[in-house]
C-alpha cells in the first residue's frame, strides 16, 4: 500500500508511469496520493505538536509529488498543511558566543532542551524552560533556518499575506538571521531566490508581475 512506501519509491514509480505514458497508472496515483494527504491532515491535527512534528516533512514531499504533477487540489493541501503549523509560528535562535564574550569566560544561559524547548539560567541561578514552535541552537545553519519558512512563499502565491520579522535586543542576531552574508544568505535573500524560483516552475500556467518596496525604521526615523 502507498502508506507503507517511502515518499522517494512513489516519486520514482510516478517517473517511471510517466516516461511509459501510463496516464491512468499516473491518475490512480495521485488519487491515492490525495487520499493519504486527506486522512493523515485529519489525523494530524488530533496530536500534540512533538508528535505532529515528525510527519511534517513526509505530508509536504507527498505535496510536492502533487505539485509536480499540477494537481488542481494542491492549493488547500498546501495551506492544510500550514494550518498544522500554525498561523502564527515562533521561533527562537540562539547565537553562539562572539570572541568578546568567550574571552571574558562568559557562558550561554540559553540552552535548547528538546526541539520546542529552551532553558535559561536568571542570575539567580533558577532556570526557567520556555517553549517555541522551534528551537535553533549555536550551531544551526542559515539553511535550517529558512527550511521552517520557505513554504510561506507558496502560501504569498496562494493569496495569502505573510509576514516574517526578527525580534530581539541589539547583537541578537537578527540582521544576521535575515540578510546574513554572500556566502551564507538569510532568510531574505533566500525568499528572493525563492519566489522566482516558483515563478520559473509555474510560468507556463500563469502570468506574474513583481514589485518589491522597501522601508527602513530606525529608533524614531522612517
Amino acid at each position: 500500500a502507498m502508506r507503507e512506501q517511502d515518499v522517494q519509491g512513489i516519486s520514482s514509480g510516478i517517473d517511471q508511469c510517466q516516461r511509459l505514458l501510463l496516464e491512468d497508472d499516473i491518475a490512480a496515483a495521485m488519487r491515492q496520493i490525495r487520499n493519504t494527504l486527506s486522512e493523515e491532515l485529519v489525523s494530524a491535527r488530533d496530536l500534540s505538536k512533538q508528535d505532529r512534528a515528525p510527519l511534517l516533512p513526509r505530508l509536504e514531499a507527498l505535496i510536492g509529488i502533487l505539485r509536480a504533477l499540477g494537481d488542481m487540489q494542491l492549493r488547500q493541501f498546501h495551506n492544510d498543511l500550514q494550518d498544522l503549523k500554525g498561523a502564527l509560528r515562533v521561533f527562537c535562535r540562539v547565537r553562539p558566543m562572539n570572541k568578546r564574550e568567550t574571552t571574558k569566560g562568559d557562558e550561554l544561559a540559553v540552552n535548547p532542551v528538546d526541539p520546542f524547548t529552551v532553558s535559561v539560567l536568571a542570575n539567580s541561578g533558577q532556570t526557567h524552560n520556555f517553549s517555541y514552535d522551534a528551537i535553533f541552537g549555536p550551531s544551526s545553519s542559515q539553511a535550517e533556518v529558512f527550511t521552517e519558512v520557505h513554504s510561506l512563499v507558496q502560501s504569498a502565491f496562494d493569496g495569502y499575506n505573510v509576514t516574517v520579522f526578527s525580534y530581539g535586543q541589539t547583537g541578537a542576531g537578527k540582521t544576521w538571521t535575515l540578510y546574513g552574508s554572500g556566502a551564507e544568505p538569510g532568510i531574505s535573500p533566500r525568499t528572493c531566490e525563492e519566489i522566482f524560483r516558483t515563478i520559473s516552475r509555474d510560468s507556463d500556467r500563469f502570468e506574474f508581475d513583481v514589485t518589491a518596496s522597501m522601508v527602513e525604521l530606525y529608533l524614531t526615523d522612517l
